[in-house]
C-alpha cells in the first residue's frame, strides 16, 4: 500500500552528516529518555539541518543499532569517523556525567569505528577539560 511508504526504510545510503545525526540520536536515546536540551544540542551540532535529523529519525525507527554500526563505518573516512566519535563523546559528557548505558554505547562505537581507547584518549581529555565548569 502506497499510503504507508513514508514509514518504510530508505534504500538511499546515509550521507556522512546523516551518519553523525544518527549516531547522536542513538546516543541521546541510550539512557532511555530524550530531553529538549539533548535535542537542542543535536540540532546545534547539525547546524540546524533538519533534513539530516529527519533522515536520522527515520533510520533509527526502521533499523537496529547493530545494522547501523555495521553500515556506518564503511560510509566514512578516518577523519569523519573521528568527528563522529568526538561529537558523541562531547554529547554524552555535556551534562557532566556519563551514564553506564552511554559509556557502553560509546564503547561499541569505538569498536565499530576501529578506534582504540588509547587512540581516543587525547580527544577524551580535551573534551573533559572543555566541559569542566568548576
Amino acid at each position: 500500500m502506497g499510503l504507508f511508504d513514508m514509514f518504510k526504510g530508505s534504500n538511499t545510503p546515509l550521507t556522512p552528516k546523516q551518519v553523525l545525526a544518527t549516531s547522536l540520536l542513538f546516543m541521546v536515546a541510550a539512557d532511555g529518555e530524550v530531553d529538549e536540551a539533548e535535542l537542542g544540542q543535536l540540532m546545534m551540532v547539525l547546524r540546524g539541518d533538519r533534513k539530516s535529523l529527519d533522515a536520522a529519525i527515520k533510520y533509527v525507527r526502521n533499523n537496529p543499532l547493530d545494522a547501523f554500526l555495521a553500515e556506518a563505518p564503511q560510509l566514512l573516512d578516518e577523519k569523519q569517523r573521528l568527528n563522529v566519535l568526538v561529537n558523541l563523546c562531547d554529547s554524552l559528557l555535556a551534562d557532566g556525567r556519563a551514564e553506564r548505558s552511554e559509556q557502553a554505547l560509546f564503547g561499541r562505537f569505538l569498536q565499530a569505528f576501529q578506534v582504540s581507547e588509547d587512540q581516543f584518549r587525547p580527544y577524551f581529555n580535551a573534551i573533559v577539560v572543555k566541559n569542566d565548569m568548576s
